[in-house]
């Protein structure tokens, strides 16, 4: 399962690529080291990324919900993702 397929809508997509970029970076890096081309480059390889449990986690802290919760609200599994069970 990619995060194309779980964030479907976009506004969900520009939040989770936001999360992302904190995630990855701890911060968000658009104008900050990258540029546009860069930064654009960056979230298109973001939602053809292969999910994983230590992102959705990391969302769900973010969002103030169980991880549960959140996999809930999206419609997906853990199982779905790397490192789920």
């Amino acid at each position: 399962m990619q995060y194309d397929e779980i964030f479907i809508e976009v506004r969900q997509r520009v939040a989770a690529f936001k999360y992302w970029q904190e995630f990855t970076h701890q911060q968000n890096m658009y104008g900050v080291s990258t540029s546009e081309d860069e930064y654009l480059d960056e979230a298109y390889r973001f939602l053809f990324t292969t999910a994983s449990k230590d992102f959705i986690e990391f969302c769900a802290k973010k969002e103030g919900v169980e991880f549960d919760e959140y996999c809930c609200w999206l419609g997906i599994r853990e199982k779905d993702l790397i490192g789920g069970k």
